[in-house]
């Protein structure tokens, strides 16, 4: 199976869609919260950093919706390959000419790259957009004390405040294995599930 072979049929607007919806998600937690802290952005208070109000330390209403709509974006992905192949009949073509372990090996392998992507570029997008406006400072314990950076509820609660950039990028890897595996698993149950 060659590469620009799955790379032309990603193109397709139908694998897209999770993403599409991810960045709306992620343009209506930024429209939500980025013209109510802006000004209060004076020079000498830095509450703000692009750390505390990243989508996956914000505890509003529209991270809960993102995280709870991975699964579904997930599987808008290019999870969706496996069932459009059964129905178009190409599953048994692909099967016959590449075999059962590579075909499904490179199916599966699209499903968890697509899903992962899914997840990662939305929040890569809210946290780079963030930092384009937000100081990028350290957040300080005392001062962004209300964050919920709980060691009961957070992975690594110390790297928040010593190392919060490494920080993010374990939190976007975490998510996009997480991607990852719910658009495996859908591409796995589209082999059983006619619809």
């Amino acid at each position: 199976m060659n590469i620009l072979f799955w790379v032309e049929r990603l193109k397709n607007y139908r694998y897209l869609l999770g993403l599409m919806i991810g960045c709306i998600i992620v343009i209506a937690h930024l429209l939500s919260i980025l013209p109510v802290i802006l000004p209060q952005l004076n020079g000498y208070e830095n509450f703000f950093t692009p750390y505390t109000k990243w989508l996956s330390f914000d505890t509003s209403g529209v991270s809960f919706v993102y995280f709870m709509s991975i699964p579904l974006l997930c599987s808008l992905s290019g999870a969706q390959i496996v069932n459009e192949d059964i129905q178009s009949g190409f599953f048994w073509n692909g099967i016959r000419t590449a075999g059962v372990g590579r075909y499904a090996f490179y199916t599966q392998l699209v499903a968890i790259i697509s899903g992962a992507v899914t997840v990662v570029v939305p929040l890569a997008l809210d946290w780079i957009v963030l930092w384009c406006f937000l100081p990028n400072i350290k957040p300080n314990l005392f001062l962004n004390y209300g964050n919920n950076i709980l060691p009961r509820f957070n992975f690594f609660p110390d790297l928040f405040y010593t190392h919060p950039l490494v920080l993010t990028v374990i939190y976007v890897c975490i998510a996009g294995v997480v991607g990852g595996g719910y658009a495996l698993l859908t591409s796995t149950i589209a082999l059983y599930i006619n619809k």
